[in-house]
Order: structure tokens, then sequence, then C-alpha cells
């Protein structure tokens, strides 16, 4: 309720920030602190492993604005000028790892193949990239 009765001056506040932060390509350093906190996997792990948690950064609300603002633009841009490839699944809207999955064909596959063309799929893989930071990170 606080924030919708003063809005009209924080809102405007807020663009001009963002604003300001894309034409100068400055964030600015204020944004850039963050606080991580270990949140526990599975309530079944064992709490005294630290490999049984994952580091949740908590960033301030105007960074966040900030980041999906950029990731909108970046998005907007790339279909605006049509510069994503048609099996891209990043930065396309409900297209996941699954989609392209489906997408790929087992023929296009052995067409390719029968054709002595190199086949290439990279996937990736983030749902445990996570795991992979080191404690020290945490500090």
């Amino acid at each position: 309720m606080a924030f919708e009765q003063h809005s009209s001056c924080f809102v405007p506040f807020l663009i001009m920030s963002i604003n300001v932060s894309f034409s100068s390509g400055v964030f600015p350093e204020s944004l850039k602190e963050a606080i991580i906190s270990p949140i526990i996997k599975k309530l079944t792990l064992e709490k005294n492993t630290l490999s049984n948690y994952w580091p949740v950064s908590n960033i301030k609300v105007v960074a966040k604005i900030i980041e999906m603002t950029a990731a909108d633009r970046l998005t907007d841009h790339l279909n605006r000028n049509n510069l994503t490839e048609n099996y891209q699944s990043a930065n396309k809207t409900f297209l996941y790892t699954e989609t392209a999955l489906l997408r790929v064909k087992k023929n296009d596959f052995i067409s390719a193949i029968d054709k002595q063309q190199v086949v290439l799929l990279v996937m990736l893989d983030l749902s445990a990239a996570l795991d992979t930071i080191r404690p020290f990170n945490f500090c």
C-alpha cells in the first residue's frame, strides 16, 4: 500500500536510474552488493555438509529491476532483428532445453551424417551449476 501511494515519486526516479545505467554502461556500485544465504537443497540431506546447500543471493530490488529490464531489452532486440537461430531456445519465451530436444529429430542427424556433414549439439544443464561454487565465495 505504501509503495502505491508513493509510486508517482519513486517510479520516475527508477526509470531515470535504469536509463542512466544503460546509456552510460555503468551498473551502480551500491547495487552490486548482495546477501548470500545458504539454503539446504533437501531437508533430508546432512546439514553439516556444505555441498548440500545452494547459495541464494538476495540482491536489492532496484538491481533486480535493472537486471530484468536488461534481459527484456536484450530479448526484444534479438527478436526484433531476427538475431536468434531457429533451434536456439535461450532468450526465447516458453522455450527450454526440453523444447530444443523435441525440435531436434533423429532423421536430421542421420541425414547430416549420410552427407558427411558435421553434427554438433550443445546443451547446457545449469541445474547443478551452483554446486560448483566454492565456500569462500560465500563470505
